[in-house]
C-alpha cells in the first residue's frame, strides 16, 4: 500500500494505485493497466515521460492531454487521474488503429480498461472473488488471443493443442 508523489510514475499506475496512499492493494490487473500505457507509447512511437539531466527535470507529454491535467493536485488527484485514464483509452482508440492497426489498438484498450466495471473480461463479482488473479488472467488471455488472431480459436483450443 506504499506509494509516492512522483507524477511521472503515476502516469503508468492505475488511478486507484496513485499517490502516497493508494486506494487498493496491488493486483495483476494494475500491471495489465501499466502494460497498456507502455504499449500505447510503443504504438505511437513516443515516450510520454522525458527525463532531463537533473533528477527533478521530468516532463510529461501525452498527446491531447495538457501537462497541467497530468500534474495532479492532492485535492483533485482521484478525479483527474480517472480523466487521464479515460483520455489515454480515447487516444488509443483514435490514434493506434492508424499507426498499428485495429488489433493492436483493441489489445491496448483492453489493457487500459480491464478494471472498468463494464469491462468485457468477465464479471466484476468473479474478479473480486479471484484473490490470485487467475480468472482475470484466463479471461484476459482469451480476449487478447481472440483479438490478435481471429483464426486462432479459443484459449481452451490453444491449451488442448499443447
Amino acid at each position: 500500500m506504499l506509494g509516492d508523489a512522483v507524477q511521472a510514475n503515476d502516469l503508468y499506475r492505475h488511478p486507484a494505485r496513485q499517490g502516497h496512499s493508494p486506494e487498493e492493494m496491488h493486483s495483476m490487473q494494475h500491471d495489465v493497466y501499466s502494460l497498456g500505457v507502455c504499449l500505447l507509447e510503443i504504438g505511437l512511437w513516443k515516450s510520454f515521460v522525458t527525463y532531463g539531466s537533473a533528477s527533478t527535470d521530468i516532463t510529461v507529454d501525452v498527446p491531447g492531454i495538457p501537462e497541467a491535467a497530468v500534474q495532479l493536485s492532492a485535492r483533485d488527484r482521484k478525479k483527474r487521474s480517472y480523466e487521464v485514464k479515460r483520455k489515454l483509452a480515447d487516444l488509443a482508440k483514435r490514434e493506434l488503429p492508424i499507426c498499428m492497426g485495429e488489433r493492436f489498438a483493441a489489445v491496448v484498450v483492453s489493457c487500459l480498461t480491464c478494471l472498468d466495471k463494464d469491462s468485457d473480461l468477465g464479471s466484476v463479482d468473479a474478479l473480486l472473488e479471484d484473490d490470485n488473479g487467475v480468472i482475470l488472467g484466463v479471461n484476459y488471455i482469451q480476449k487478447v488471443w481472440s483479438t490478435s488472431s481471429p483464426a486462432a480459436g479459443s484459449f481452451a483450443d490453444l491449451s488442448s493443442r499443447s
